[in-house]
C-alpha cells in the first residue's frame, strides 16, 4: 500500500484471508485456494502482485473502489 487504504480477500472457499485497513508502505502476503476476490478501497494507492506478478486493475477500477479476482477467469 502507497498509503491509507482498506483490502478484503476472499478465497475460493469463501473464507476470508484480510479484511482491514492497511497503512502506507505495508505488504501483507496472504495464502489460501484461487481464485482471490478482492474489495479494494482507493484502489490507487494498492499494488497487488499475484505469483510475483502484478496485476491490473481494469480502467474503470484504477481510483476509489474497485472489485476484482485474482487470478481473472479465463476467458
Amino acid at each position: 500500500a502507497r498509503g491509507e487504504s482498506w483490502l478484503q480477500v476472499t478465497d475460493a472457499s469463501g473464507r476470508v484471508l484480510l479484511s482491514r485497513t492497511l497503512t502506507a508502505g505495508e505488504s501483507v502476503p496472504l495464502t489460501g485456494k484461487a481464485p482471490f476476490r478482492l474489495i479494494v478501497g482507493r484502489a490507487e494507492l494498492v499494488s497487488i502482485v499475484y505469483q510475483g506478478a502484478n496485476q491490473t486493475y481494469p480502467a474503470a477500477m484504477q481510483t476509489g473502489l474497485a472489485r476484482l479476482s485474482v487470478p481473472a477467469p479465463a476467458l
